[in-house]
C-alpha cells in the first residue's frame, strides 16, 4: 500500500501537471516524427497473423516508440493470389516501407521474394516453410523451421518412437505439398525404411473423390500401410483422412504442419462433428509450435494476447510475433531511426544486414519460440513440435526433440547420442525429451494454518506418458511430511502407460503473506528429482482436468466442498502450468554450469474470505482517508488551476476564453476526482477480486470519457454555434448561414456516438470497427429510406456553391414563369411570379435544368420573326424601312444592338427578323416590347395587311430552330427574350 506522503504528494503533482500537459500538447504534437513503416503481405483471413504483428508494434509504442518514432503496420492484402500479391509488391516496395512480414504460403513467398530482391527490401515470413522462398534470396528471411527438419523429424520419429519400418507416402503435386513428400521419402529410405505405397495427386484436379477412391482402393490392397504420411493442403489432408477412417484403417497418419492447423480440424468437424474423435484418432502433425511444451515466455505472451483479443493463437501468429521482434530490433541496432538524411534504400540495406548479423545464440533476437537467428541463406534453427489430437484438441506428443542451442555445452555429447539421448539432425542437435502428461484433482485441504502458512492437501496425482514414472523421483517442493503416497491404478495401451496415485501430504506455503483481502495463495509444486527439462517436461493434462476452461474447473471444485465445513474461505481462482525452475547444480558433474534448469508442475489455488466482512477486518479506514485525500487534492489543484485561467482569459479581449473556462470547471473537477480514483485503484488493488477489477476499472474509464465528452465537448457545442453564427453574419455567403445553427447538433451527435461506442467497447465488448459497420447500416438504410430528402439537401449545397442566383434575383426556371427568388431552402426554391403567384419548385428540379437570370444580364435580347404572306418587294422593302424606325425612335433600345432584315422565304412567306436588346430590368423590357408591339401593329394596318395574312413565328434563339408557331389570330405578336451580355 502507498504511503500517505506520497499519494498526497500524487495527487497535488497530478493536478499541477494538467496545467503543464495543456501548455505542452500542442509542441508534442508538432513534435512527433515520421513513423516507421513496416508492410503485413498476406491474405485477410490471418487474422491472428495481424493481431499478433499489432500486438508487438503497441508493445513498443507504448514505450514511447523507437528513438521516439512510432511503428505503423501497412497492409497489404492479396488473399494467396499470385497476381495479386506481385502487384502489390510493387507497390510496397515503392512506399515508405522500411520491411514486409510475410507472406504465407511457399508458393505466393517464392515468385514474390525477386520482387523483393530487385527492390532491396527486406522481408521475413513467418509460414512459409520451402527452402527456395529463402536460398538464393539474399533479402528474404525466415522465423520458422524449412519444409526439411519436419520432414527429417516425421521420419525419425516414425522410425525411433513408433518403431515403424513401413510407410506410405501420399502428396499432392504443389510446391509444398511435393517437396514435403520427397523430403519424406528421401529420409525413410536413408534410414532403411520401406516404401509401401508412394502416390502423387493433382492438386488442380476438379474430381478430388474419384482420386481420393482411388487411393483408398491401392491402400487396401497393400499387405501392409505402415505409417501413412500426408503431404498436402489442410482441406484435402481433412477429407483424405476421413476417407481413410471409412475405410477401416486405423494406421497412424502423420504430416505436416498443414494438419495442425485450425483449418484441419476444422473441415472435419464441419463434415462430421460427431465423430471428431475417431476421425482424429491417431493423427500426428509435425507443429512449429505447441504452447504446453513451450517456454514462461510463450504462456506470458498467450496471456496477453488471450487479454488483447480474447480467441486462442495459433502457431502462425506466435511466429509473427517473433518476425516483428527481430524487425524491431534491427531497427534499433542498426540505428535507421535517428539515422538524418538516410534515404528508403539505405535504410532498407542498413536494416537487412542487421537482420543477417543475427547469426547466432550470442546476438540472437529471444523469442516466444526462442532464440531467432539465422544461418547463410536466411533460415532459422527452431525445433518441431510433434503432437496428436486428443478429440479436437492438438496437444504435445509424449516424445519431444528440443533444440539444444549450445551443443558444445552438452557433457558427453557422443556418448549420449549413441545412448539416443541426443539426436542430430544435419548440424543441429536435439534432446529427447519425454513428455509427462500431468493432472491433480482436489480431494480435501484440511488443517489450513493461517498463522504457519501450512495446509494438508489430499488429491489424485496422475501421469500419462511413453515411459512409467517412480513415485520414488516425485520431489514435491513445497512439502513438510508425506502422510502417503499410493499407486492406485496403472494402464497400458501401446507406447501410451497412465497412472493414477492417490497423495496425503501437509506442505509449506511459499511467500504465502494474506494480501489486503485475507486471501491466501496456496501451491502444490513438484518436479523430477534427477533429470533435467531437457529430459523430462511435465505438461498439464489441460483435457483431463478441464483446465481449457478455468471457470467450469472452480465451479466443480467448488461443488466437491474440498474445504472443511466450518471454513470461513472459500476457492476463488485455481491456475495449472508448468515453469521452468532454476536450481543450483551443487557441483554435478551432469552439467558444467552453476545450475539446472528443471520443469516444475505448479497447481495453485487461493482462498478469499466469504460476503463482505474482510472490508471490516482489514483496515477499511484507509480507503475512506484515500478518497478524503483524492477529493481534498481535486479540489485545491483545479482550483489554482482555474484561478490561473481566469486571470489569463482575462487578459484577452475576447469573452470566448472566459465562457470556455466557465463550461470547463465542473468537469474538469470531476474528471481529476475520477483520475485520483484510478490511482487509488492502482493502490488498493489488492482489496478486490480480479472480475470486481476489471468492472471497477471499466466503470472508471468510462466515466472519465463520458466527462470529457459530455462534459467538455458535448457542452462546448452550444458555444461554438454562437460564435459561428457571428461569424457566418461577417461573410458575404450564405451557406454558413444556413450550416450555423446545425454546428451545436452536429458536435452533440458525434459526442453521442463516441459514448455508444465507448460503452459498447468496455460493457459488450463491442469493437469500434463492429459499431460503425452498424451504424454504417444504419446510415445506408436511412439514406435508402430519406434518400429524397437528402437529394435536395444535396441539390440545395451545389446551389449556394455554383450560386446561379441568389435572393431578390429575377429568373426563370425551366421555361417555366418568370419570377423574383424569394427563398433558397434546404428543400426547395420559392418564387414570386410577375402575376403574383408563389411557386415552390425542389432543389434538385433546379439544379437539373436550364436557369436564366435576368438580374445578372447585361441586357435582354428580344427576337421577332414575322411572316407575312401575298405582299410585294416594295412593300417588304417599306416594312423593314418601317421597322427600324421604330426601334431607332424608341427610347429604351440599344441603338446599337438593333438589327432588322428581310431574312427570307418560309412557304411562300417573306420572313422579316426583327432583334433588338433593351434594359435588364424586366418590367422596363415588358413595357418597351408593349410600345414596339403596338407601333408593328399599326404599321402593318397602315399599310392595310390583313390580320389573315401574317403570322409571328417563334425561333429559340439558342438553338436557331423553330419551336412552336402563332397563328396570326392574335391580336399581337409575342417576342422571345434571352439574356445578352
Amino acid at each position: 500500500m502507498i504511503s500517505l506522503p506520497i499519494t498526497l504528494i500524487s495527487r497535488f503533482i497530478f493536478s499541477i501537471a494538467i496545467i503543464g500537459f495543456v501548455i505542452n500538447v500542442t509542441s508534442i504534437i508538432w513534435a512527433q516524427q515520421d513513423p516507421l513503416e513496416i508492410a503485413y503481405a498476406g491474405p485477410s483471413t490471418s487474422v491472428h497473423v495481424i493481431q499478433s504483428v499489432k500486438m508487438a508494434f503497441e508493445e513498443v509504442n507504448e514505450q514511447g516508440g523507437i528513438e521516439g518514432r512510432k511503428l505503423v503496420l501497412n497492409q497489404f492484402i492479396e488473399q494467396n493470389d499470385k497476381d495479386r500479391a506481385l502487384s502489390n509488391a510493387q507497390v510496397l516496395a515503392n512506399g515508405k516501407n522500411l520491411a514486409v512480414i510475410g507472406h504465407n504460403y511457399s508458393s505466393i513467398s517464392f515468385p514474390v521474394g525477386k520482387v523483393y530482391a530487385a527492390k532491396g527490401i527486406p522481408a521475413i515470413t513467418p509460414t512459409s516453410t520451402s527452402v527456395k522462398v529463402t536460398i538464393d534470396n539474399d533479402w528474404y528471411f525466415r522465423t520458422v523451421f524449412n519444409d526439411r527438419l519436419p520432414a527429417r523429424f516425421g521420419a525419425l520419429y516414425a522410425k525411433d518412437v513408433f518403431q515403424e519400418d513401413t510407410v506410405s507416402i501420399i502428396s499432392d503435386n504443389e510446391l509444398f505439398g511435393k517437396f514435403l513428400g520427397d523430403e519424406f521419402l528421401k529420409n525413410t529410405q536413408s534410414m532403411g525404411l520401406q516404401i509401401a505405397y508412394h502416390h502423387v495427386f493433382d492438386y488442380k484436379a476438379p474430381n478430388r473423390k474419384a482420386q481420393f477412391d482411388r487411393i483408398i482402393k491401392d491402400l487396401l490392397q497393400l499387405p501392409k500401410q505402415g505409417i501413412i504420411f500426408l503431404g498436402m493442403y489442410s482441406l484435402d489432408a481433412a477429407q483424405l483422412v476421413m476417407h481413410i477412417r471409412d475405410a477401416g484403417l486405423s494406421n497412424i497418419i502423420m504430416g505436416g504442419d498443414t494438419l495442425v492447423v485450425e483449418a484441419f480440424i476444422g473441415e472435419i468437424r464441419k463434415l462430421a462433428p460427431q465423430q471428431i474423435w475417431s476421425y482424429s484418432r491417431n493423427v500426428y502433425g509435425t507443429s512449429p509450435f505447441i504452447f504446453e511444451s513451450a517456454s514462461h515466455l510463450a504462456h506470458q505472451y498467450r496471456e496477453n494476447y488471450r487479454k488483447k483479443f480474447e480467441p486462442e493463437p495459433d502457431w502462425a501468429a506466435v511466429y509473427a510475433y517473433d518476425a516483428a521482434l527481430v524487425i524491431i530490433e534491427a531497427i534499433r541496432r542498426s540505428g535507421i531511426a535517428k539515422a538524418e538524411n538516410l534515404s528508403i534504400a539505405e535504410a532498407r540495406k542498413k536494416l537487412r544486414d542487421t537482420i543477417a548479423s543475427f547469426d547466432s545464440t550470442s546476438n540472437a533476437v529471444m523469442g516466444v519460440t526462442g532464440p531467432n537467428y539465422f544461418d547463410e541463406v536466411g533460415d532459422a534453427p527452431k525445433p518441431v513440435a510433434m503432437g496428436f489430437y486428443r478429440g479436437a484438441d492438438f496437444v504435445p506428443a509424449l516424445i519431444q526433440f528440443l533444440l539444444i542451442p549450445r551443443p558444445e555445452t552438452v557433457v558427453d555429447l557422443k556418448d549420449k547420442i549413441e545412448q539416443g539421448q541426443i539426436v542430430q539432425i544435419d548440424d543441429l542437435y536435439f534432446f529427447k525429451t519425454n513428455v509427462v502428461y500431468s493432472g491433480i484433482q482436489l480431494k480435501k485441504i484440511k488443517h489450513i494454518d493461517y498463522t504457519n502458512k501450512t495446509f494438508q492437501a489430499e488429491f489424485l496425482l496422475w501421469f500419462r506418458s511413453q515411459e512409467r514414472m517412480d513415485h520414488n523421483d516425485i520431489l514435491f517442493t513445497d512439502l513438510i511430511e508425506m502422510v502417503s503416497f499410493e499407486p492406485i491404478q496403472q494402464e497400458s495401451y501401446g507406447l501410451n502407460h497412465y497412472q493414477l496415485f492417490q497423495v496425503n501430504g501437509i506442505f509449506q506455503g511459499r511467500n504465502n503473506n494474506p494480501d489486503k483481502l485475507g486471501r491466501f495463495l496456496f501451491e502444490l509444486r513438484f518436479r523430477h528429482a534427477r533429470y533435467p527439462r531437457e529430459q523430462i517436461l511435465f505438461i498439464p493434462d489441460s483435457v483431463g482436468m478441464g483446465t481449457n476452461n478455468p471457470q467450469s474447473l472452480l465451479r466443480e471444485v467448488q461443488k466437491k466442498q474440498v474445504l472443511p465445513a466450518n471454513q470461513k474461505r472459500t476457492i476463488d481462482s485455481i491456475n495449472v502450468y508448468e515453469n521452468s525452475v532454476i536450481e543450483s547444480s551443487l557441483g554435478s558433474i551432469r552439467t558444467i554450469f552453476p545450475s539446472i534448469e528443471y520443469s516444475e508442475f505448479r497447481y495453485n489455488f487461493r482462498l478469499t474470505r466469504k460476503g463482505v466482512g474482510f472490508i471490516f477486518e482489514n483496515q477499511w479506514y484507509l480507503l475512506i482517508f484515500y478518497l478524503v485525500l483524492n477529493t481534498v487534492g481535486t479540489l485545491f489543484g483545479v482550483f489554482l488551476f482555474f484561478r490561473a485561467l481566469d486571470f489569463l482569459s482575462k487578459k484577452t479581449k475576447t469573452d470566448f476564453d472566459d465562457k470556455l473556462v466557465a463550461i470547463l470547471h465542473v468537469p474538469m473537477y470531476i474528471l481529476v476526482f475520477l483520475v485520483g480514483l484510478t490511482i487509488i485503484h492502482q493502490d488498493m488493488v489488492e482489496l478486490m477480486s480480479e472480475s470486481s477489477n476489471e468492472l471497477f476499472a471499466q466503470i472508471l474509464e468510462f466515466l472519465i470519457v463520458l466527462t470529457i465528452i459530455i462534459g467538455g465537448f458535448y457542452r462546448i457545442g452550444d458555444l461554438c454555434r454562437e460564435y459561428f453564427v457571428k461569424w457566418a453574419e461577417s461573410t458575404d455567403t450564405e451557406l454558413d448561414d444556413m450550416v450555423a445553427p446545425y454546428v451545436d447538433k452536429v458536435i452533440k451527435g458525434v459526442c453521442l456516438i463516441l459514448i455508444f461506442m465507448k460503452a459498447g467497447e468496455l460493457f459488450f465488448g463491442l469493437s469500434a470497427t463492429a459499431f460503425l459497420g452498424v451504424l454504417g447500416g444504419f446510415s445506408l438504410a436511412a439514406g435508402l429510406l430519406f434518400r429524397d430528402f437528402f437529394s435536395e439537401i444535396i441539390a440545395c449545397i451545389h446551389l449556394y456553391l455554383d450560386n446561379p442566383f441568389k435572393e431578390g434575383d429575377k429568373v426563370a426556371i425551366d421555361g417555366g414563369p418568370k419570377g423574383i427568388v424569394l427563398n433558397i431552402g434546404l428543400r426547395s426554391t420559392t418564387l414570386r411570379c410577375l402575376s403574383g403567384q408563389i411557386v415552390q419548385m425542389p432543389n434538385s428540379r433546379v439544379m437539373g435544368t436550364k436557369i436564366e437570370n435576368f438580374s445578372r444580364a447585361e441586357s435582354l435580347k428580344t427576337v421577332y420573326n414575322i411572316k407575312i404572306n401575298r405582299i410585294s418587294s416594295d412593300l417588304v422593302q417599306v416594312l423593314v424601312e418601317g421597322f427600324r424606325k421604330i426601334l431607332a425612335q424608341n427610347p429604351g433600345v440599344i441603338p446599337e444592338s438593333t438589327h432588322v432584315s428581310f431574312a427570307g422565304f418560309d412557304e411562300g412567306g417573306r420572313v422579316i427578323q426583327i432583334l433588338f436588346n433593351s434594359s435588364p430590368d424586366w418590367e422596363k423590357t415588358q413595357f418597351i416590347a408593349e410600345q414596339i408591339n403596338l407601333q408593328i401593329l399599326q404599321l402593318l394596318e397602315k399599310h392595310q395587311v390583313s390580320l389573315m395574312e401574317y403570322e409571328f413565328l417563334y425561333m429559340d434563339p439558342q438553338q436557331g430552330s423553330q419551336a412552336k408557331s402563332m397563328q396570326s389570330t392574335m391580336p399581337l405578336p409575342t417576342a422571345k427574350t434571352s439574356l445578352s451580355s
